[in-house]
């Protein structure tokens, strides 16, 4: 199997798990609210480019992380326009949290995307 599908697979499955204890914890009740069941798309092809960022820039892990969140922070936004234009759908909505964009990003969670985008270099770096 190729890598890009084993990180595509993997980073939905890991992804649809993180986003759905989040959801169940802030709504306390189960919540996963995706488009395709147990897995997230976000999270699989936000994966997907941060592997080849990594594989493809010998730079320090640090400008690794930075431009791997303006990665996943921009694909959060797109994916979130593209679902309210073609599906008709807002699967998260940010518009009442402080230093949003349009509802589709915010800061609160930019800085979990930090975190998650930190944890997947270190695991890049023990992977790979």
């Amino acid at each position: 199997m190729s890598i890009y599908l084993t990180i595509f697979i993997s980073g939905g499955l890991c992804g649809w798990l993180i986003d759905t204890i989040y959801r169940t914890w802030q709504a306390g009740r189960f919540s996963p609210n995706t488009l395709v069941p147990f897995f997230s798309l976000i999270y699989a092809t936000a994966a997907v480019f941060l592997y080849i960022l990594f594989n493809s820039f010998s730079i320090s892990a640090i400008w690794h992380v930075a431009a791997g969140l303006l990665v996943v922070i921009f694909l959060e936004f797109l994916s979130g326009v593209a679902a309210l234009i073609f599906l008709k759908r807002r699967f998260w909505d940010y518009s009442s949290n402080r230093f949003n964009l349009y509802g589709f990003v915010d800061l609160q969670h930019s800085f979990y995307w930090l975190i998650l985008v930190s944890i997947y270099r270190v695991a890049y770096q023990l992977l790979f």
